[in-house]
């Protein structure tokens, strides 16, 4: 472990290369009597000066030799505040209003080229409420389709998704769905 670190690992790249703690690899080589580099004090103010200034963290880490994550980190040790990140703010606003507006999560995600999955994930995280599943769908008007002998491959590409996700609508609102017989060829 000692001749990795001597080779300009730090005593975090070393721990993670023998699964324990930074702390750990400290205390072993302590404990050896062996000796650590000091630690690299950042000068945590002129960081700072230069993010009030609007350079981002990740430039900070760079003109410093370190990760924008850890700039983060080194701020929020030191009680400093960091902006918030208002692009995404102001993009997950305008992706709800549109989902308000009648949108489904598939449209909003077309529109501002994010999956489905990730504009709901956003919504979450800002606290906005998600319509119930398959609410972006006329469920009744679907079943109705379907009760008339359409399949529901038919229906899904009438409404422009999938078999199963029609079959799992259907049997999330209650409804029937026929067994998977083959419907009689039509005369």
């Amino acid at each position: 472990m000692y001749e990795r670190y001597q080779q300009g690992a730090s005593l975090r790249e070393v721990g993670e290369q023998f699964g324990i703690s930074r702390s750990r690899v400290g205390q072993l080589f302590s404990a050896a009597g062996l000796q650590t580099r000091p630690k690299v004090h950042l000068p945590v103010e002129d960081m700072y000066k230069l993010y009030k200034q609007g350079v981002s963290l990740r430039q900070v880490g760079e003109r410093f030799g370190i990760s924008g994550t850890r700039v983060g980190e080194v701020f929020e040790g030191a009680g400093l505040e960091t902006r918030s990140r208002p692009r995404l703010d102001r993009m997950v606003e305008e992706m709800y209003e549109l989902y308000q507006s009648g949108a489904s999560l598939s449209e909003v995600s077309e529109r501002f080229g994010v999956s489905a999955s990730g504009v709901s994930l956003r919504f979450k995280i800002a606290g906005l409420e998600i319509r119930p599943r398959g609410a972006d769908y006329p469920l009744e008007e679907m079943h109705v389709l379907y009760e008339d002998g359409a399949t529901l491959k038919e229906v899904g590409e009438q409404f422009g998704i999938t078999t199963a996700y029609v079959g799992r609508l259907f049997k999330a609102a209650g409804l029937g769905v026929r067994s998977r017989t083959k419907r009689p060829a039509a005369r």
